[in-house]
């Protein structure tokens, strides 16, 4: 099987990313470190970069259609592999 993990859906947003971030750091006994990396980002190229170029962003469908065309089959799993359970993960096996 592939897992495909931290998929980014079409309707997340910025806040998401960083709510779960702070969250899983406050637990993880590092927010202020992640709050400090949240501050360098905002001020940082990436936040241009990411602002120009966006993220690529898929929907579900899209994902088992990428993979239908690979001749894989498709299942969404119920929680993500990261830290962000906004994003989608997914099994994959060949067909």
């Amino acid at each position: 099987a592939l897992i495909l993990a931290d998929i980014i859906p079409k309707d997340a947003n910025a806040f998401d990313d960083i709510r779960a971030l702070l969250c899983f750091a406050f637990y993880g006994g590092f927010f202020f470190a992640a709050l400090r990396g949240l501050i360098a980002t905002y001020f940082s190229d990436y936040r241009r970069l990411r602002t120009e170029v966006g993220l690529t962003r898929y929907s579900q469908d899209d994902v088992c259609t990428l993979l239908a065309a690979q001749h894989f089959s498709c299942e969404r799993l119920p929680t993500n592999l990261g830290h962000n359970q906004t994003r989608m993960m997914f099994r994959a096996r060949p067909q």
